[in-house]
């Protein structure tokens, strides 16, 4: 108990009108060591050897003294030893305080990590959010810049720019943004040429003359 809570209270008005103001210095002073040696244990105080040294009083005496702390039940005496009522009750105080401590403790841990979840939640939907915008604003601007090169070939113009914005669900990058040589002159060019001659198939153009890359 001593670690935890290494005091214990005392009230100074139930000290100064309590019985204990009957008796004399000599049981209060004993009282008192009684009180620390229960409240530093939480265990009855055996009257053992030890006990008598810390003491240093004759045993006529300190059984004449503890008689008088027992029959005004200010301690109780048994085969265990010495206990003291009051702080009996404090301990059951202290106890439940401690409980109702360690409750609200795990409550309001719980109440946090709900609390960061939902966090963590908003937060990814934030990011997801701002990755769709993105995504949203490259390719309208792809669409814009490829548009005049197609020379109001509307049809062509949709299937080139559906095939190069496609999003690589491993990277979550278009196809145009993983092509380390994209032009976008050259690939429309080489676009319009192939459909031109019934070959709608997609190739990765490194210079002016075309190679057809057979991933496609």
């Amino acid at each position: 108990m001593a670690k935890n809570t290494p005091f214990f209270k005392f009230d100074s008005s139930a000290w100064l009108s309590g019985t204990i103001q009957f008796l004399s210095l000599e049981h209060k002073g004993l009282f008192i060591d009684l009180c620390a040696m229960y409240w530093e244990t939480q265990k009855p105080v055996k009257l053992d050897g030890k006990f008598k040294v810390r003491i240093r009083m004759d045993q006529g005496a300190l059984s004449n003294l503890l008689g008088t702390l027992s029959d005004l039940e200010i301690i109780v005496q048994s085969e265990l030893g010495i206990t003291i009522p009051f702080l009996d009750k404090l301990m059951e105080e202290r106890n439940a305080w401690l409980k109702e401590c360690s409750k609200n403790g795990k409550k309001s841990a719980a109440l946090k990590g709900t609390s960061s979840n939902k966090k963590e939640e908003r937060r990814k939907k934030r990011e997801e959010r701002r990755e769709k915008e993105n995504i949203k604003e490259k390719s309208d601007s792809f669409r814009n810049l490829a548009k005049p090169l197609f020379a109001n070939n509307m049809s062509q113009h949709k299937s080139f720019c559906d095939y190069w914005l496609s999003v690589n669900q491993l990277t979550d990058k278009m196809r145009y943004e993983e092509d380390e040589y994209f032009n976008m002159a050259v690939k429309v060019r080489s676009w319009v040429d192939l459909s031109s001659k019934g070959k709608p198939k997609p190739v990765n153009v490194l210079s002016d003359n075309l190679q057809y890359d057979e991933e496609f």
